[in-house]
């Protein structure tokens, strides 16, 4: 009777064991996603307003309908992301996505440790 029971406890903090490592795994590719569109938001940040910059000082010297065309294009995509980086801070989701994981990494611990002790009946 009490090693049913005794199999029964294993069998939950096995499964529990299990759920817990699939979602801190999950925390941490999560916290990667949002890292990766997060430094690709930058880049395009920096392009965007790099690009209109220049097209800014060509038209100094070249006052042409497409460069100002360019110009104006540009410089919308560049405010759009500007817009989009302020709206979804993405460093910080990535960071909650961080700080969860090592939440979750203690208590996987913790489940590990329960299940040797249970392995060597000491609980």
């Amino acid at each position: 009777m009490m090693t049913q029971k005794m199999d029964d406890i294993k069998q939950s903090v096995r499964y529990t064991y299990g759920r817990v490592l699939w979602t801190h795994k999950i925390h941490e590719k999560q916290a990667d996603i949002y890292l990766e569109k997060h430094k690709c938001l930058e880049t395009w940040k920096i392009v965007t307003s790099c690009v209109t910059s220049a097209e800014i000082i060509t038209l100094i010297f070249n006052d042409t309908l497409p460069i100002k065309i360019a110009a104006v294009i540009v410089s919308v995509i560049a405010a759009c992301l500007t817009a989009i980086s302020s709206t979804f801070d993405l460093q910080k989701m990535a960071d909650q996505h961080r700080k969860t994981a090592a939440e979750i990494h203690g208590i996987r611990e913790a489940l590990h440790l329960l299940l040797l002790k249970i392995k060597t009946q000491k609980v």
